[in-house]
């Protein structure tokens, strides 16, 4: 319990605004001495960015959720180092929040193939072929969440090999995401579908209402051209007495 208190502890002070200070000094060294001894450690919430190291992850080798975090201020060294969890082989859950929109390409990370659950804020500075290319060599990844999310283009082209094969629910939440070309084959288990904010995305791909296992498609806030679309998979598929399909469309701004 002391190393835990101790844990907690240092990742309070390195949220601090020198953080780039104490990482290059012995901070990294104080975490590692830390974590050593818990091995049976399968939560970790809140760990900082900067403490992400080969010699911290392979210390708590049976983690099965992680969270981490980015400070207020942001060194360019951290902002470029690579995030390699391929050592938690156990690890089905991760979420990472910047605060602000930080040069973070997606290929900087590397995940492991144990994920289920995966959750991104405010990346950047990455290209929406990333996303397919990266996360459908996840086999067991079942909830993919994208939020704040900037990319260097506004169109996602899925090709015939870009299979999410247990993906469940997808989530896009404010992100710059115009054009949408999928098939229904991308994503053969997908269950529920929300978007969020996506003021530019001009439909949502019409086979999607060939899947089989789709249940919901949830719209917030979005465009009345996607909101058009999903109303015509809707209807598309009460036609052919689909009953399953379940449509939310709510759009605050309608009701000014």
């Amino acid at each position: 319990m002391e190393a835990y208190t101790a844990v907690i502890s240092l990742l309070q002070t390195l949220d601090q605004p020198n953080i780039s200070l104490l990482f290059h000094d012995h901070s990294t060294e104080m975490l590692d001495s830390l974590v050593t001894g818990m091995a049976n450690l399968e939560e970790f919430y809140n760990l900082c960015y900067s403490s992400c190291t080969n010699e911290v992850f392979s210390s708590i080798p049976n983690l099965k959720r992680l969270t981490i975090h980015a400070p207020f201020r942001v060194g360019y060294i951290i902002r470029c180092l690579l995030l390699d969890m391929s050592s938690l082989t156990k690890l089905e859950a991760f979420k990472l929040s910047w605060r602000y929109n930080y040069e973070n390409p997606i290929k900087r990370f590397v995940f492991p193939e144990s994920l289920r659950r995966l959750s991104l804020t405010r990346c950047s500075k990455f290209i929406w072929e990333e996303i397919s290319s990266t996360f459908i060599m996840l086999p067991h990844l079942e909830e993919l969440k994208l939020k704040h999310c900037l990319a260097d283009d506004d169109v996602w082209k899925l090709s015939d090999k870009d299979i999410f094969k247990s993906l469940k629910l997808l989530l896009l939440s404010d992100v710059n995401l115009k054009c949408w070309e999928a098939r229904s084959d991308n994503f053969p288990n997908l269950k529920r579908l929300v978007l969020k904010k996506c003021k530019h995305l001009q439909e949502i791909p019409t086979d999607f209402g060939e899947i089989c296992t789709l249940e919901l498609i949830e719209l917030h806030d979005c465009t009345t051209t996607a909101e058009a679309s999903v109303r015509k998979i809707k209807q598309e598929q009460d036609d052919l007495d689909n009953n399953i399909l379940k449509v939310y469309i709510h759009n605050s701004y309608s009701k000014l």
